[in-house]
């Protein structure tokens, strides 16, 4: 894989990535991430988040794979209404 590198001449609106969900950004917050762009050696661009572990998506054009990662973020944060919790555990809601 090569490593896709920052250009601030041409890219500083691409990086880095800004995620806003109505989930977990309210009243027009938005929460920053940082995210790795490696491009494949089939050509595709191939990104993930390292604060957010096995959140990862993929694209054919870096605004693409741009798109599908700010999605991926929204899926991975969406809170689950259906944990079960094991036996001696309890489910809590926290606000970040």
């Amino acid at each position: 894989m090569e490593t896709v590198m920052r250009d601030a001449s041409k890219h500083d609106k691409d990086y880095p990535l800004l995620v806003r969900t109505d989930k977990i950004a309210k009243r027009g917050e938005r929460m920053h991430l940082k995210v790795m762009m490696t491009k494949g050696e089939d050509g595709w661009y191939v990104v993930t988040v390292p604060t957010l572990p096995g959140c990862i998506s993929q694209g054919r054009t870096l605004k693409e794979a741009k798109h599908n990662i700010k999605e991926a973020i929204s899926l991975y944060l969406e809170p689950d209404d259906e944990i079960i919790p094991v036996k001696g555990a309890r489910v809590v809601e926290v606000a970040v």
